[in-house]
C-alpha cells in the first residue's frame, strides 16, 4: 500500500489560539479553524404611543361641537344618560351594580337628586345660599367612567387634577370628550332614546371624528392596542 506525499492534512489552530478558545467576542473554533461570526447589533425596544382623546376637555373640544353636534347635544341634554351609555359600552360595572345601561343609570340619578335637596335646603336657609352653587355629589358616581377608560384604554386621568375634578368642574365637557372617544375610536354609538331624538340637530357616522382614525384603541389602529384589565 503506498501513501501519496501530498494527502491533506487537518488546518491547525491560528497562532496563539487554542482549541475551544473564545476570541473576540463570540468565535467558534471547530476542527482547529476559527470561523469569527459578526456581532449583532442591539434592538431598540417598541413601544406604544400613550393613548390620547381626540377631542379637548375645554369647551366641548374648543368649542367645535359641530364636529359631533348629535353627540354634543346628547351630553348636554342628559348627561346621566350619557355617562350610564359610557359605562355600559366599555362593560364597566358603576359601583355595587352590575354592568348595563339601566343600572348605571340607576346608580347616579340619585345622587343629582341628593344634590337637588341639598340645594333647596342651603337656599332656604339663607345663611349658607352663597355656598349651595358649589353643591355637587353627582361627580362622585361619574368621575368613574373616566377613571375605567384610564385604567382600561391608557387614557390620561390627571389633565384636570383628578377625574372628579374634571367632572365637578364641567361634566357636560368631560362626558363629551369621554363619549366622542367611544363612539368614534372604539366604535360602539350610544343606545340611548334620547340620543336618537338629538338626531334631528345633525348626525356623524361613527369613527369619521377628526383625531380619532388610527387612534390607541381603535379596531383600524396601527399602534398595539392597550392591555384590558
Amino acid at each position: 500500500i503506498f501513501f501519496s506525499s501530498k494527502s491533506k492534512k487537518m488546518a491547525a489552530p491560528a497562532k496563539g489560539v487554542q482549541m475551544g478558545q473564545v476570541v473576540d467576542g463570540q468565535p467558534i473554533v471547530t476542527t482547529g479553524v476559527v470561523v469569527q461570526t459578526p456581532a449583532l447589533a442591539p434592538v431598540a425596544p417598541v413601544t406604544a404611543a400613550p393613548a390620547q382623546y381626540p377631542a379637548d376637555l375645554m369647551c366641548w373640544d374648543n368649542c367645535q361641537c359641530s364636529r359631533d353636534i348629535q353627540l354634543c347635544c346628547y351630553v348636554c341634554a342628559c348627561p346621566y344618560c350619557a355617562y350610564a351609555d359610557i359605562m355600559a359600552n366599555i362593560e364597566v360595572p358603576t359601583c355595587c351594580c352590575p354592568v348595563g345601561f339601566c343600572p348605571s343609570l340607576a346608580c347616579v340619578a340619585p345622587m343629582g337628586f341628593v344634590s337637588f335637596i341639598l340645594w333647596t335646603v342651603m337656599f332656604a336657609s339663607g345663611i349658607l345660599t352663597p355656598c349651595a352653587s358649589f353643591v355637587n355629589v353627582v361627580p362622585w358616581v361619574t368621575c368613574t367612567s373616566r377613571e375605567a377608560l384610564g385604567q382600561k384604554y391608557g387614557l390620561p386621568t390627571e389633565d384636570c387634577g383628578c377625574p372628579c375634578c374634571a367632572h365637578y368642574c364641567c361634566l357636560t365637557c368631560a362626558l363629551y370628550q369621554e363619549s366622542v372617544y367611544v363612539k368614534h375610536v372604539l366604535q360602539r354609538e350610544p343606545t340611548c332614546c334620547c340620543y336618537q331624538c338629538c338626531a334631528c340637530c345633525g348626525q356623524t357616522p361613527v369613527g369619521k371624528y377628526p383625531k380619532a382614525l388610527g387612534a390607541p384603541g381603535a379596531p383600524d389602529a396601527t399602534i398595539q392596542q392597550q392591555p384590558t384589565l
